[in-house]
């Protein structure tokens, strides 16, 4: 039996328990999707959510967003409850659900688990142990919502969901320290701009606000490779050309992070990073 078949047979019994899954969409199919990726909640709370639902748009829209459409979407306990019902004790039918769910891993064999909230990472780790090594946590949808963090909340999934830890740098060419006066010869070069997007410093092509030192490939990749694109962030303001982006952050370039997930950013800035830094 194929993947996608054991998924819809288990999926049969769901709707035959009057349990709960994660609905379909056009871009999400929610519970029977098949890539080794799961992300798992608690449990399904008990509002209807319709396509419209503000929790239901901001998760599935993010995971298009993040270029994970594909990821299997589970519940470990699939009957619907009040929010956080599970903090308030073990139900009698858990176990039920915790085979149920081992069922999932046995048909798709996941590379990782990411779970939605402390409250399901800790009733994941401590009911089904055996998958401690391969689970990782995010910010649950509701959270992001109500607390109105949505950015860092695509942050925290990026990171659980691509793991991504910045290599250590091995130095090629240096570029001129910004500032300098070959710097700035380079930083004040005529640029083509493009509609929408040019920057009010000189010579930068395309310039985009982050959270922090982040590459966006959305915006990098169609650049030509003289072209310069600029980073503001809270932490300073950083601009590069295409080229030396390649030549001074390859490990960026080549993680799956930046080339799937289109985005790649730094929990702290690298020391080399310093050296595109045009404003703090």
């Amino acid at each position: 039996m194929t993947k996608a078949a054991r998924i819809a047979e288990l999926a049969t019994r769901i709707d035959l328990h009057h349990w709960w899954r994660f609905p379909e969409e056009e871009q999400v199919r929610g519970f029977l999707l098949t890539d080794p990726l799961f992300i798992v909640g608690d449990q399904p709370s008990t509002s209807a959510w319709p396509p419209s639902n503000p929790n239901r748009r901001a998760f599935y829209d993010l995971l298009s967003r993040i270029g994970v459409p594909n990821t299997h979407l589970t519940d470990l306990y699939k009957t619907r409850g009040r929010s956080s019902a599970l903090k308030a004790g073990v139900p009698p039918d858990l176990a039920e659900h915790v085979t149920f769910f081992r069922e999932e891993l046995g048909a798709l064999s996941p590379t990782h688990i990411v779970a939605l909230g402390n409250l399901a990472f800790d009733l994941i780790a401590t009911h089904i142990p055996e998958v401690k090594p391969l689970l990782r946590k995010m910010w649950h949808f509701a959270y992001a919502q109500q607390s109105g963090r949505i950015l860092q909340w695509e942050e925290s999934a990026r990171e659980a969901i691509w793991g991504e830890t910045p290599l250590p740098y091995m130095p090629r060419r240096r570029q001129p320290p910004f500032g300098t006066a070959a710097a700035n010869n380079l930083l004040t070069q005529e640029g083509t701009s493009q509609a929408g997007s040019h920057s009010e410093i000189t010579g930068i092509h395309r310039q985009y606000e982050f959270s922090r030192l982040g590459f966006r490939a959305d915006v990098i990749e169609p650049l030509s490779m003289d072209d310069r694109f600029c980073i503001v962030t809270p932490v300073g303001t950083f601009a590069m050309t295409k080229r030396q982006f390649y030549e001074a952050f390859p490990n960026v370039v080549a993680s799956k992070s930046y080339r799937y997930g289109k985005i790649y950013y730094y929990p702290t800035v690298p020391q080399k990073a310093l050296l595109f830094k045009i404003g703090s």
